[in-house]
């Protein structure tokens, strides 16, 4: 392990040649606090072109030392886990070869007869086989609460696949259209902010096309589109529904505890010491700023079985004894993924007190 980056070394030495100069020169604290900044800002020119040359040098070996460092533990994090990431890895394998083949055998006449339905419920599906798979990568490299995290949109996805799944076409096409009435509340934010965050400016005629698309929709079916939700309106007969009611309306309200515990790893809300996954083994609080092998059983069963419900509306696109037969095979290899890391998160922490 190469030597630590010491901080405030520079800092040290400019006090100490500022106190040498106020005594030595025999300044007043106003005189010194009339040149301090001149000073201060000299200062920091030559040390910051002094701290990028020292960095750029140290680089090379830094970024080698770090990644053999990171192999290591994806070996040992692997190693730990190895029966429950390869579990999690088959239903994720699984539920994409189904996907795709259902995809294949209905696209055509799907698109002939616009089918509403498919178009929303093939795409969020890819998406969460898609998130599934960051979900394992990030398990795999050691971030449990950010595969937690990502867990939040999975979960989104398949409540929302199974209301439209459950409500068919008026809801899906209006879920479909509302992309539009996002697409133009967008450009419009981009645009407030574009010259400040140095961004190019959207063409007016693209502008033109997108505000026309969007008030031709809200025309359509009503001022409840511009909210984020408002598509499913007139099931839920709520103006602005929230997430929390389409979770309601397919009963899977229950999950909202786990919603709201993996929603602290997508915002900026405080979080104590040692309330991570990542930290969930340390016998000390501690802060989390890398790899860890601990708290992957959660954020796993938790994928595995919103991977399941996202699979299910496209099974039920056209069910048949196949697909049923899938279905039901996923469910069980879910049991098991759960079973599994539960099984070995439980034997590794005995494995290693022992050791201790």
């Amino acid at each position: 392990m190469q030597d630590e980056w010491h901080l405030d070394e520079y800092q040290k030495s400019f006090d100490a040649e500022l106190a040498r100069k106020y005594i030595e020169q025999d300044k007043s604290e106003d005189e010194i606090l009339e040149f301090l900044p001149d000073l201060y800002e000299d200062a920091l020119k030559k040390v910051s072109d002094s701290l990028f040359l020292e960095l750029e040098e140290r680089a090379p070996a830094m970024l080698r030392e770090h990644r053999t460092l990171r192999r290591g533990f994806v070996r040992r994090n692997c190693a730990r886990w190895q029966r429950g990431f390869d579990l999690l890895e088959r239903l994720i394998v699984i539920s994409q070869e189904t996907g795709s083949a259902i995809n294949t055998a209905l696209r055509p006449s799907a698109v002939d007869s616009r089918d509403a339905v498919f178009e929303a419920i093939i795409p969020n599906h890819a998406r969460a086989v898609q998130i599934s798979r960051e979900i394992l990568t990030l398990m795999m490299a050691g971030f449990p609460d950010g595969a937690l995290g990502r867990w939040r949109t999975l979960h989104e996805i398949a409540v929302i696949s199974l209301f439209i799944s459950e409500h068919g076409q008026p809801v899906a096409e209006r879920y479909v259209l509302q992309d539009q009435v996002t697409a133009w509340r967008r450009a419009k934010n981009y645009m407030e902010h574009h010259e400040r965050a140095n961004l190019q400016p959207v063409e007016k005629d693209v502008l033109d096309r997108l505000e026309a698309n969007s008030e031709e929709i809200i025309s359509r079916y009503g001022d409840n589109m511009k909210s984020d939700y408002g598509w499913a309106s007139p099931v839920l007969n709520k103006e602005k529904p929230l997430f929390a009611d389409l979770e309601k309306a397919t009963k899977l309200d229950h999950w909202r505890p786990r919603y709201k515990w993996a929603t602290q790893n997508t915002h900026g809300s405080y979080r104590s010491l040692g309330s991570t996954l990542a930290t969930c083994e340390s016998e000390r609080p501690v802060l989390a700023v890398g790899e860890s092998n601990s708290g992957m059983t959660d954020p796993a069963h938790m994928t595995a079985i919103s991977l399941n419900a996202a699979t299910l509306p496209v099974i039920m696109l056209e069910p048949n004894l196949d697909r049923l037969a899938v279905a039901r095979i996923s469910d069980r290899l879910s049991d098991e993924i759960g079973e599994a890391f539960f099984r070995l998160d439980r034997e590794t922490r005995k494995r290693a007190r022992e050791k201790r």
